[in-house]
């Protein structure tokens, strides 16, 4: 395996203006940087970040651990994340716990052993407190996002709650009175079911507990939803995911069902669902990326004070945005 100093031989130059050159750090005229880019490729050499680490105590990566790699949306809010931490002159480190506690431990022992600087995830249990302690004790920054499963550690949700009151007082004033809640069904997620029997209690509709259903967030549910619609004869259906509200347009499609019939709105304000002019309980992307990105790097920079005297708990409100399906 070719090393720094065979670079450094063939060029003729010393291993720390090689090294100026590969890691861009320091002056080295743009003849010889070109000349050892180009002996590097030659060689087949790639500077070895883990051994940079090592030496500095600073990756310059932060870690993320995404839950469900089948909901579209926390792709793009992890790509407006990467966007912002680039700014910052960070990069990203993406792994998925698949909405398991056992492999979200796994992701964290992972990202701990390539030493990132600090780690953003959405908690599926609070089974993991001893990588939480871990993270603490290297002075690792951990962020939660979208739920809060350990109070003692930083937190940013969106108030799902309030998302659900919203779409039901929404569904209301449409004239629905039998109002379906497809939600979550997760350890420590905001709690939809609150906001929606609020806004049913506002409007004097008894409650049917029959119409709260939750599900694993990963699993599909078509089957599910047309059985439901069947004994349950909803006029009015919150999807409260983005897959959800997949699986419902197909379920109607399948049943020969539409809008016109039974009324939807759905959590997450996706492409496909402008397109199909379908009411959305929006969350703020660029806000969430960037308020998250900032507290990130604020507590890096702030590292030799972890663990914090007082953790952060942010909660912002999502936003109805409705749009007239077939208009």
């Amino acid at each position: 395996m070719p090393t720094i100093k065979d670079v450094a031989l063939a060029c003729n130059v010393s291993i720390a203006t090689a090294s100026r050159a590969l890691c861009n750090t320091g002056y080295v005229s743009a003849e010889k940087k070109n000349m050892i880019l180009k002996a590097a490729d030659e060689l087949g050499y790639i500077v070895d970040t883990n051994a940079k680490t090592l030496k500095t105590g600073v990756s310059k990566t932060i870690g993320i651990i995404i839950p469900d790699i089948g909901n579209f949306w926390y792709s793009l809010v992890v790509k407006n994340l990467i966007v912002e931490f680039k700014k910052y002159d960070y990069k990203v480190l993406i792994l998925y716990s698949f909405e398991d506690s056992e492999t979200e431990g796994d992701n964290f022992a992972q990202l701990l052993s390539n030493n990132v600087d600090a780690i953003i995830f959405t908690p599926t249990s609070n089974k993991n407190r001893r990588f939480i302690n871990i993270a603490l004790k290297r002075k690792v920054p951990v962020l939660q996002v979208y739920r809060c499963a350990y109070e003692d550690v930083d937190s940013f949700e969106v108030n799902d709650a309030y998302g659900a009151y919203l779409a039901t007082k929404e569904l209301m004033q449409e004239g629905c009175k039998r109002i379906l809640l497809l939600s979550a069904k997760v350890d420590f997620t905001p709690d939809r079911p609150k906001g929606y029997i609020q806004a049913l209690s506002e409007g004097d509709i008894p409650v049917d507990e029959n119409l709260i259903q939750l599900f694993r967030p990963d699993q599909s549910i078509i089957f599910e939803i047309k059985k439901l619609i069947n004994e349950c004869q909803p006029d009015g259906i919150i999807a409260g995911t983005g897959p959800f509200g997949q699986d419902t347009l197909s379920a109607f499609q399948e049943m020969g069902l539409s809008q016109d019939k039974i009324k939807v709105i759905i959590f997450d304000n996706l492409d496909w669902m402008k397109l199909l002019n379908i009411t959305t309980i929006a969350q703020p992307i660029e806000d969430i990326s960037t308020q998250v990105s900032k507290i990130t790097i604020s507590r890096i920079a702030e590292k030799n004070k972890l663990p914090a005297d007082k953790a952060l708990h942010i909660k912002i409100n999502p936003e109805l945005i409705i749009r007239h399906p077939g208009k």
